[in-house]
């Protein structure tokens, strides 16, 4: 892998050239193969609490079983952090996805927030994936859009100074999914 990049500010670009394969089935070895792929990143923190990036990839043959297809990928996402109040620290995301394989698209949603007072944090996640590859055929399938929810709790343990174990779990997980065509 290459990278390089640029900093201006608040603003940060960065290019990568790299191997776009995925790695076998043996994931202790490293892989080797041509700088084939690109990707490009460009980041914004317009203030110390926000933080906004946008992401394009392509992707030359990346799957073994499917060699000589090419993939795209987009992605956006917002960040934002801060003390709302007094002993309360809010974290939340915003993210989209874009993956295109032959001409056709699938997007990805997810929206998922902390907020952590003392030791305990609770937080939540959702998203929705269009997806045409959870079917096994010889070409893409027909798409479906599966949905999942999920919230926690989390109480964090202090065992040293720099050292925490967290011990909690989600109380609620919701999945659901439906055909597209």
């Amino acid at each position: 892998m290459l990278t390089g990049g640029l900093v201006l500010g608040h603003a940060k670009l960065e290019v990568s050239r790299f191997n776009g394969r995925e790695p076998d089935q043996y994931r202790y070895n490293i892989e080797t193969g041509p700088l084939n792929s690109t990707a490009v990143r460009v980041s914004w923190n317009p203030t110390r609490t926000l933080a906004l990036q946008g992401s394009y990839g392509y992707f030359k043959d990346p799957e073994q079983l499917e060699p000589g297809v090419n993939q795209k990928r987009l992605s956006a996402s917002i960040l934002y952090a801060d003390e709302i109040a007094p002993g309360f620290k809010l974290a939340t995301t915003l993210a989209w996805g874009r993956k295109t394989i032959e001409g056709r698209s699938d997007d990805a949603y997810a929206a998922e927030a902390s907020v952590k007072h003392k030791g305990w944090t609770v937080f939540g996640r959702g998203e929705v994936t269009q997806n045409s590859e959870l079917i096994a055929t010889l070409e893409h399938g027909p798409a479906y859009t599966v949905g999942k929810a999920s919230l926690g709790l989390v109480r964090d343990v202090r065992l040293a100074e720099h050292l925490s174990v967290g011990i909690g779990g989600l109380v609620l997980h919701f999945i659901c999914g439906r055909r597209v065509v």
